[in-house]
C-alpha cells in the first residue's frame, strides 16, 4: 500500500513527536524504550543503543498481546514512553499511529529519524 503525502501529513497531525535533543536526554532512562522500525540490514549497520528492533512490516505481530511473536518488551507495556524511529521519520510516524491504534500510550515519533540522531553531535 502506497500512502500519499496528504495521508502521511494527516498521520503526522495525530501523533506525538520528540526532537533528537529531547530524546537524547532520555536515552539512559529505564522507563523509556527506543523502537527501531527499520530493516534488519539498517538496524545491523547501526542503531540507538538499547533500542528494540521491530521491523515495520511485522510490528503489529511483535506488539499484539497474545501473539506468539510478541516481544517481551511489549508484554504488559512496561515503559513510560516509547520513542519510535526509522531512517528519516516517515515510517516511524506510521508505526506510531499503528501503536496508538493498538492501545500503546505515550508513543513519540523521533523527528528526523536515525539520520538526524547521527548528525546531532557533528
Amino acid at each position: 500500500m502506497v500512502m500519499s503525502m496528504h495521508e502521511l501529513m494527516k498521520v503526522q497531525e495525530v501523533i506525538q513527536h520528540i526532537s533528537c535533543p529531547e530524546a537524547k536526554a532520555l536515552v539512559d532512562r529505564d522507563d523509556v524504550l527506543f523502537v527501531d522500525v527499520r530493516s534488519d540490514s539498517s538496524f545491523g549497520a547501526g542503531h540507538i543503543t538499547g533500542a528494540a528492533h521491530c521491523e515495520r512490516g511485522v510490528l503489529e505481530f511483535l506488539v499484539a498481546e497474545g501473539s506468539p511473536m510478541q516481544m517481551e518488551v511489549f508484554q504488559g507495556l512496561p515503559y513510560r514512553q516509547y520513542i519510535v524511529y526509522c531512517e528519516r521519520g516517515s515510517q516511524s510516524a506510521l508505526a506510531c499511529k499503528t501503536l496508538q491504534d493498538m492501545g500503546v500510550s505515550n508513543v513519540y515519533n523521533l523527528m528526523g529519524g536515525y539520520e538526524a540522531w547521527n548528525t546531532l553531535d557533528r
